[in-house]
């Protein structure tokens, strides 16, 4: 066959043999500090940096065992002890010991600092009162280390979604020792993140990051389950426009998608639900009413919304997928994941609001 009319071997096909996974991530991520950023693209990147004390299941999207090996709650469902897997290093190859996370949700909660996820940690027994500068003794956190492998939460109330929430940004230790050479302990903007300097736990380092091209992470030789990381990196490609990084799927220009456009739900799902990935996330939407405007300015219009079945207005108007995250991923992703290739990739978090 001429050469000229051989089908030319897509980004996809060609990534299997350097074991590359190229991936959508959404807008330019703003930056890699877990507690200053809140973007789905920031912690795209993160998550593959850091691993949370919880993690989840790539397949199945359960929370599985991270960091730590094995937990315990007590009776009143209030106090939650983690046990830290000793084989767990830094990538720099200090261990990461529960003091990590002590040290970190200090950070996370620090006054100077007002870090955008905060709030995640006012779960936690006087953290909110710390946060807000009523207290200023930080023992009184809902947080310490019991020994170098051992971590205690302390809740305000019962959570039935604790778990849950450790699997993103809260369940984040940082490498302070790291973060505050670098200028970044309560300070934004610290050097810590860029390549070559950050220090993370999770199954890959940061490589290089170009802006608005790409960010390129490679396998860490440090990380505890290494040995079931079958990537060697993740190129991560900034696409905001769904309907553009539909285009480069199809084009097998990359292995997975952030989202996709939501009238295209269907379609895929018809047409090719083998590639389509549906997955339930925690979140809270609301329709916000004006009485004054009509027709709901009618007190009649208004008792009759109150007996109505809200939910269903509530998708009727933001759409049947609104509480799922949609993606495309092809069949090497899928078997890469499945084979630990990018392992207990974890998910964002909420916190009670301020």
């Amino acid at each position: 066959m001429n050469a000229q009319c051989a089908k030319r071997e897509t980004t996809v096909i060609a990534a299997i043999r350097t074991q590359t996974l190229h991936v959508g991530n959404g807008v330019e991520p703003q930056g890699l500090d877990p507690h200053t950023t809140t973007g789905a693209s920031d912690w795209g990147v993160q998550s593959a940096l850091f691993e949370g004390l919880m993690g989840s299941d790539p397949l199945t999207g359960q929370a599985v065992p991270g960091g730590a090996s094995r937990w315990a709650v007590s009776p009143d469902l209030l106090r939650y002890t983690f046990y830290l897997r000793p084989e767990a290093r830094w990538s720099d190859g200090t261990p990461v010991v529960a003091d990590d996370y002590v040290r970190t949700a200090r950070r996370a909660l620090s006054p100077v600092l007002a870090a955008e996820i905060a709030n995640d940690f006012f779960w936690l027994a006087g953290a909110r009162t710390y946060f807000e500068g009523k207290e200023r003794d930080f023992s009184t956190v809902g947080i310490r280390a019991l020994d170098s492998n051992t971590l205690e939460y302390r809740l305000a109330e019962p959570l039935p979604f604790f778990l849950e929430l450790l699997r993103g940004r809260m369940g984040v230790a940082l490498p302070m020792d790291v973060v505050t050479r670098h200028g970044g302990a309560e300070k934004r903007g610290g050097t810590w993140t860029r390549p070559g300097q950050l220090v993370g736990n999770g199954a890959f380092i940061l490589k290089e990051w170009v802006q608005n091209k790409n960010i390129i992470v490679e396998k860490s030789p440090t990380y505890w389950d290494r040995e079931r990381v079958r990537l060697q990196r993740v190129v991560f490609h900034p696409i905001e426009n769904a309907n553009t990084e539909e285009a480069m799927f199809r084009a097998g220009q990359l292995h997975g998608t952030a989202t996709l456009p939501p009238a295209r739900i269907e379609t895929w799902r018809r047409e090719q639900a083998d590639a389509l990935w549906l997955e339930p996330e925690q979140r809270v939407r609301f329709l916000v009413a004006n009485p004054k405007r009509p027709p709901l300015d009618d007190a009649r219009i208004r008792r009759a919304l109150a007996l109505a079945d809200r939910s269903a207005a509530a998708h009727a108007r933001t759409g049947s997928e609104s509480t799922r995250r949609a993606e495309f991923r092809t069949h090497q992703w899928r078997r890469f994941c499945g084979q630990g290739a990018i392992s207990r990739r974890s998910g964002g978090g909420a916190g009670p609001s301020r």
